[in-house]
């Protein structure tokens, strides 16, 4: 199998520039997908499978400015299944992925550039053991070498450069037992090697289920995990975020995991889930701000080191079949952290915190060729930190003009709610006898909504003005597609 598609929404942005000066110069992607698979035998499968795609975004910033986005993904994997028994089976591969992220912005003539690069390169084993009805043994392994470059160009002079190279590896063990029909208990434990600090970890994990009868089935979890990669990202804007790991003097991150959940059946057709979650995090590791020149620091000097927990709960009812399908999702969920010495030393939420999420997914089967869809989507905005005022005075001792920004407590605002409704009507048939096709009538933000992707202020006004850079309007489209 081989697929590639690209967007095409150049001609509709054309239009809409027109009238909005917040419509990107630029915006589209374009992806290929290929996979093929070998049956050697019947005790052998193999497949081997590839991606690359590729993001691109122009955007006007402010008056005077451009945001410039370029990100992809690129990855070729093997995979080989082989049967040993009708015991005893397992899975290998062989991977390989190159992730990029190349942002630029220029403001007044003066341009910055980031090159963010991260290349993947892992083994990874899995044997399933099934020695009777009662126990299915699982043991696997996964080793790798990862490398992180970056690379910071500010008015095209080189201003930092990272290189970070190292080998990982994990091996776990687990049992699945099933003493009766109402019981399964899940048991394992996973061993984590990082290389760069050269850090051993081991997780313990357990869960419980109870199915008393087919309609009702009670769940419990406890897990440790341990995380070797930090993603630091900017509170308003993630165009710039990069991947760092652990190392000398920068601990791993690692918390505990506390998982309780019901699942229902309460009619037929119709599944009930309620789950909710507890979450400690220890060691957390992130770039200190307050750093004015990071050259000649050593590595562990680079960041603070905090703590922090999530908890919530998530709700789903499901129809799974007849002419009326979909589902509706709802999440409570909240995230804080704390660093010493900012913020005066208490938790705050992190961009990515969100305490309302809401999806519904229906679809209506018409009649045999005549389909509608319809997705809602709903989330609390994202917290950012608010700029109150700017100050500029003028220093007695070297005559220098310098300005001072105030700001408010950390991420203690909120973008505006992020809602959207796409509805799309798909008609089934053939082509020309020979095949089967379908088409697509898709519209997306049926309602135009302009959610807020962030705020750029203007400091030189008095008052301060603030504009929004808001995301896509609604967008129609046809499609037609054909299958041999």
């Amino acid at each position: 199998m081989v697929a590639f598609r690209r967007s095409t929404l150049e001609p509709a942005l054309a239009i809409l520039r027109k009238t909005n000066s917040n419509i990107p110069n630029k915006f589209y992607f374009y992806d290929l997908n290929g996979k093929f698979n070998f049956d050697a035998d019947q005790n052998d499968k193999f497949s081997l499978g590839l991606y690359s795609g590729v993001d691109n975004v122009a955007l006007p910033f402010a008056t005077d400015g451009n945001i410039y986005l370029n990100y992809g993904n690129q990855t070729l994997s093997s995979k080989w299944t082989h049967i040993f028994s009708q015991k005893v089976f397992s899975n290998f591969n062989v991977t390989g992925s190159h992730y990029f992220n190349y942002p630029a912005f220029n403001i007044a003539g003066t341009p910055f550039k980031r090159s963010n690069n991260v290349y993947d390169f892992s083994a990874k084993g899995d044997l399933q053991y099934i020695p009777n009805q009662q126990h299915l043994f699982e043991t696997g392994f996964w080793v790798g070498n990862m490398t992180l470059n970056l690379q910071d160009n500010f008015n095209n002079q080189n201003v930092f450069g990272s290189r970070i190279r190292s080998l990982y590896g994990s091996y776990y063990l687990q049992d699945t037992w099933t003493p009766s029909d109402k019981w399964k208990i899940v048991g394992g434990i996973r061993a984590n090697m990082f290389a760069q600090g050269n850090y051993y970890r081991l997780g313990p994990r357990l869960s419980v289920q109870f199915k008393p009868s087919n309609a009702i089935r009670f769940q419990a979890a406890y897990g440790r995990y341990d995380q070797f990669l930090t993603l630091v990202t900017n509170e308003a804007f993630s165009g710039f975020d990069v991947w760092l790991t652990t190392g000398k003097g920068v601990k791993p991150e690692w918390g505990d995991q506390y998982v309780g959940g019901i699942k229902l059946n309460p009619f037929k057709n119709v599944d009930l889930n309620v789950e909710s979650y507890y979450r400690t995090m220890h060691d957390l590791f992130d770039l200190n701000p307050f750093i004015p020149d990071p050259a000649g620091l050593k590595y562990n000097q680079l960041f603070r080191f905090g703590s922090g927990y999530a908890y919530g709960t998530e709700v789903k009812l499901e129809k799974t079949s007849g002419r009326l399908s979909g589902f509706i999702g709802y999440t409570y969920g909240v995230t804080r952290r704390k660093f010493p010495n900012f913020n005066l030393d208490r938790f705050y939420p992190p961009k990515f915190d969100r305490r309302n999420d809401v999806d519904l997914v229906l679809n209506y089967q018409f009649s045999r060729r005549w389909r509608v869809s319809t997705v809602f989507k709903y989330a609390t905005g994202q917290a950012y930190t608010k700029p109150l005022g700017r100050a500029v005075f003028l220093t007695p001792f070297d005559s220098e003009v310098r300005d001072v920004l105030t700001v408010g407590r950390v991420n203690a605002s909120r973008l505006p709610a992020y809602n959207r409704l796409d509805l799309s009507f798909s008609r089934s048939g053939t082509f020309f006898g020979t095949g089967h096709a379908e088409w697509k009538f898709q519209v997306i933000n049926v309602y135009s909504r302009r959610n807020v992707w962030f705020y750029q202020y203007d400091f030189n006004k008095n008052p301060i003005k603030r504009n929004q850079v808001t995301m896509l309007p609604i967008l129609p489209s046809i499609s037609y597609t054909i299958k041999f």
